[in-house]
């Protein structure tokens, strides 16, 4: 009879779902130091895509540190699902604005990463953003 270790090698399922997190965390620490360090340019593309004016201001300074804590919530295992599901979620209001903005034939700049990324809205944003979503679902399954 075997007895399980705490000390085993994890599994591919394990290890898919680590890789899921670190990538998703990496991506949402630089996107929201980039909105951090460019706080005007953040301001402007929360503007482009439509968001009234008097949710402009506060939208442009939480989605940072909402992106930050998210990221920073993914690393420990005891936050992790919390923070994929986080992830989820502003992944799929991302999603959905950037979808939305391509269907009225709206390209502003997305400004995603800040200023290291300003280029105006395409298709393959939409394709990226699927890529992640899958990610933070596949992160927030696994735990």
């Amino acid at each position: 009879m075997q007895s399980s270790s705490p000390c085993q090698a994890a599994g591919p399922v394990d290890t898919a779902a680590l890789t899921a997190r670190l990538v998703l965390a990496a991506v949402l620490f630089t996107a929201a130091l980039g909105k951090l360090a460019d706080r005007s340019g953040s301001r402007r593309a929360v503007a482009d895509f439509g968001v009234p004016a008097a949710l402009i201001g506060p939208l442009a300074v939480t989605l940072p540190l909402v992106e930050l804590a998210t990221a920073l919530a993914l690393l420990p295992d005891p936050t992790s699902r919390w923070g994929a599901l986080s992830a989820l979620v502003l992944l799929a209001a991302f999603t959905a604005a950037i979808a939305a903005s391509l269907a009225r034939g709206r390209r502003p700049p997305c400004h995603c990463f800040g200023q290291m990324r300003a280029a105006p809205l395409d298709s393959s944003m939409l394709v990226r953003n699927c890529l992640l979503l899958g990610a933070a679902a596949f992160a927030a399954w696994k735990g």
